[in-house]
């Protein structure tokens, strides 16, 4: 996704300055940092186009569910939740609303699409100096 920025800017300091900008959403919008729940509605969408998202939300699919975590280091005067199960983290972090084939569903339409974005760019932007 950041080459595609890259390839749709004229100027190399603003496809700098708004790959920045388009990662920093990324990531925040990937749900591991901050709670999506927690993000503006406007926002909340960026999460849908995330490769980043879809990526760490199939590998925590596949490698979580069979998991057992113990508790033994938290004081019980702390109010501190207890995770037992790697199911239990992946409800915790609310990652259970798709399946591993929806992931990698999304992974490949990303993909796809910034393929595709990709090739258009490179034939609709002029290649030589003398074009622009």
């Amino acid at each position: 996704p950041l080459s595609i920025l890259l390839l749709s800017s004229f100027f190399f300091q603003m496809a700098q300055f708004v790959a920045n900008i388009i990662y920093t959403m990324v990531v925040l919008a990937a749900g591991f940092i901050i709670n999506l729940d927690s993000l503006n509605v406007a926002v909340r969408w960026i999460s849908k186009v995330s490769y980043l998202r879809w990526g760490v939300q199939g590998t925590a699919l596949i490698e979580y569910p069979g998991l057992n975590f113990t508790c033994s280091d938290i004081d019980p005067r702390q109010n501190a939740t207890c995770i037992h199960t790697g199911y239990e983290a992946l409800e915790f972090y609310r990652m259970t609303d798709y399946s591993v084939n929806d992931c990698r569903f999304a992974l490949g339409m990303l993909i796809v699409g910034g393929l595709v974005w990709s090739w258009l760019m490179l034939r609709l932007r002029p290649q030589r100096p003398e074009q622009t």
